[in-house]
């Protein structure tokens, strides 16, 4: 699925979350929202939800050459393989460095449409099935904070705390004391939220 394809069902998730339109819908069950969402034609119609997305050179880029880049991804691991050690190194290397690869980041990805959305605690809404969940943010980087990011979605941070494994959170922070990254948006005003419902409970 190609950034602008990604996007896309991303905003119409967050926009539709547990209704019909959205592609990931948890109530339709585990394997659904996990990665059965991919052979639905629904899937596929993106052009109403982001569409400011076709105006960015990088996402278009990557959208007219993920073909490319896929098959890439999977005859370089087997050209270094075959380099190192013939045939059978090559397919080693296809196997593990690029079907196995895809395979574990594409699941380790999808763990945050189902599983985050169906077991977890929700500790700053419970106004749809968005969950946070830490094992799955250490097999994401950091995108198992899923309630987080679906209650306050503009937020840099999908783990609120400092000591929430969020690798991305901790990037964007550096760089923006380094001048690189500029107009982070922190929601300070549902952090409060939060804490005035952690203490009257």
């Amino acid at each position: 699925m190609t950034l602008r394809q990604w996007g896309a069902n991303h905003a119409r998730h967050h926009a539709r979350v547990d209704q019909e339109e959205d592609p990931y819908n948890a109530t339709r069950g585990f394997w659904h929202s996990h990665c059965g969402w991919l052979f639905t034609k629904r899937a596929h119609r993106i052009e109403r939800y982001a569409p400011g997305l076709r105006e960015d050179t990088v996402v278009m880029w990557q959208h007219r050459w993920y073909v490319p880049l896929l098959l890439s991804g999977l005859a370089l691991p087997f050209l270094v393989g075959y380099a190192y050690n013939g045939w059978s190194g090559g397919v080693g290397c296809f196997m593990l460095a690029g079907v196995g690869r895809i395979f574990l980041v594409l699941n380790s990805t999808f763990c945050i449409n189902s599983v985050c959305h169906l077991w977890g605690s929700q500790p700053y809404s419970q106004s749809n099935s968005s969950r946070d969940s830490w094992w799955v943010s250490l097999i994401t980087l950091g995108e198992g904070y899923h309630n987080y990011h679906h209650t306050f979605p503009r937020d840099y941070r999908n783990g609120l705390q400092w000591y929430n494994f969020d690798p991305s959170k901790w990037l964007i922070y550096v760089l923006s004391k380094l001048g690189l990254a500029e107009g982070l948006v922190r929601c300070n005003s549902g952090v409060s939220s939060f804490r005035r419902l952690f203490l009257t409970t």
